[in-house]
């Protein structure tokens, strides 16, 4: 075959009240490192994630862009470690990885790539996180209106012959 099957990812979101950090690509690109207001219990810590095309092709990746201002950061990235605490509790749950701009025209800053097993564990998934929010009152459209933040979404595949 033709194509490359292994992705891997390097996240990590430090346990530190000092930084909140993301990053990937290969061994010599940095990690990106700053200052973060979230409270140290909120965070989450992640492991290099891989993603094996070729062992499991039903994988199907989640990945969010945010454009959130600087005075909703705070709050944004509380909520993000809340929603990662949820999801890595869920059946198929692979992994998943928060980028931070560091250079480039788009005016989104935050993006958010999570890995499920089968599009399936990922409805699942979408559907316990509906139901916690019901079941807590979280109004996510309200709030993301509140914050001002814009989102693009959408769910996605890696069919080999893209690869």
């Amino acid at each position: 075959m033709n194509c490359r099957s292994f992705v891997s990812i390097a996240a990590i979101v430090c346990s530190s009240a000092a930084c909140a950090c993301a990053g990937a690509g290969r061994a010599s690109e940095p990690l990106v490192a700053q200052e973060s207001s979230v409270p140290r219990s909120t965070k989450t810590h992640s492991q290099a994630l891989t993603i094996d095309w070729q062992s499991n092709p039903n994988t199907e990746v989640r990945i969010d862009s945010f454009s959130v201002p600087a005075e909703s950061r705070a709050e944004f990235e509380v909520k993000l470690h809340e929603n990662i605490a949820l999801l890595q509790k869920q059946p198929g749950f692979q992994g998943h990885a928060v980028f931070e701009k560091t250079s480039g025209p788009t005016t989104f800053n935050i993006v958010t790539v999570a890995v499920w097993q089968s599009p399936e564990a990922m409805k699942n998934a979408g559907e316990k996180v509906r139901e916690h929010y019901r079941s807590t009152g979280f109004d996510m459209q309200a709030t993301i209106a509140r914050w001002g933040v814009s989102a693009s979404v959408g769910s996605y595949h890696a069919p080999p012959s893209l690869q």
